[in-house]
């Protein structure tokens, strides 16, 4: 476990995007031309954004691809892939240096249940990554807003009662990158083809808040 280093007094919270970051994404794209998805992109915005349930989105990619729902449910839900290496120990370094630690997801509610976890399911859903072990866990479909807009972005750091200067941001995406950077936040790009953590540990020692 790496020590903390002399952190900078600006850096006082960490916030992961979660979808390339700190889980692999397995998009259902095989299921859609270029006409679909242009179909398919502000049904996935509305569902982000908590303006229809999941069951509504299914029901809707189903008429566009012509696909059985129940073949699209099971796409939707291995949309989430694998774990990234790594994360526990980071998130424990980051407390230890006494960071804030949240996330912040464009997610949706069934999404959000497999991710989390549901001790109240039937069957229980079992938590897929150690998001209880962050202080704060913003879901664009909760908060009724969805990145790149920078609104979010805003509220997620009123929410942590936090100048958006001390906060930094890691997100997969370049377009909610450069958001959360006009925001104020830092931020930096992780690519989700290579291991996260390493990636985040290097960024975080260039912004004083770990050693390697």
């Amino acid at each position: 476990m790496s020590k903390p280093a002399s952190r900078k007094p600006s850096v006082r919270a960490v916030v992961f995007d979660i979808g390339g970051v700190m889980t692999r994404l397995n998009p259902p794209t095989e299921f859609f031309d270029t006409a679909a998805i242009e179909l398919v992109i502000p049904a996935i915005e509305n569902l982000d954004a908590g303006e229809i349930d999941p069951e509504s989105f299914i029901r809707h990619v189903a008429e566009i691809s012509g696909k059985p729902a129940a073949l699209i449910a099971r796409a939707f839900d291995e949309w989430i892939g694998e774990p990234y290496d790594g994360l526990e120990p980071l998130i424990d370094d980051l407390h230890a240096a006494g960071v804030t630690t949240a996330c912040l997801s464009n997610t949706n509610a069934r999404h959000w249940q497999r991710l989390a976890g549901d001790a109240d399911a039937l069957p229980p859903i079992d938590p897929h990554l150690p998001l209880d072990r962050l202080h704060y866990r913003f879901t664009s479909f909760e908060l009724g807003r969805r990145k790149p807009l920078h609104d979010i972005y805003h509220h997620a750091a009123a929410l942590l009662a936090l100048p958006a200067s001390s906060i930094l941001f890691f997100d997969d995406t370049e377009h909610n990158v450069h958001a959360a950077r006009d925001a104020g936040w830092l931020a930096e790009r992780i690519d989700p083809d290579a291991e996260t953590a390493p990636q985040m540990r290097d960024h975080l020692s260039r912004h004083g808040v770990l050693s390697i």
